[in-house]
């Protein structure tokens, strides 16, 4: 009997952690802490997410909700919304730093082959 339902389980990928080496630490020294427990004030938080501009190919429309969707439906759905775009807006900061460092990096070789 089992064999029937089989086609319908999926493998996931296992779990992978990132062990984070002494270079990594070197470069971001925050690394280490609790990234979405921060102590900001709600003030402090708007200020830092408005300095960093928003990336052009992070925008995400969803598909709209079949209208025979139940309210229930509606009300899940709404809500994964509402985490996909608190999770965008929270690693935002982190986008914009890497940017940043990949310029100056490139800055850097453009400097040194000349």
């Amino acid at each position: 009997m089992f064999y029937l339902y089989q086609q319908y389980v999926t493998k996931r990928q296992p779990i992978t952690d990132l062990t984070v080496y002494r270079q990594l630490k070197e470069i971001i020294p925050s690394i280490e802490e609790e990234f979405f427990c921060s102590r900001m004030t709600e003030e402090e938080k708007k200020d830092v997410l408005y300095t960093c501009p928003r990336s052009s190919c992070m925008n995400y429309s969803p598909p709209p909700l079949n209208d025979s969707a139940s309210a229930g439906i509606k009300k899940m759905d709404f809500m994964l919304y509402r985490i996909q775009s608190a999770i965008a807006q929270a690693t935002r900061p982190i986008d914009y730093y890497v940017y940043r460092r990949i310029q100056a990096d490139n800055g850097a070789l453009k400097k040194t082959k000349t």
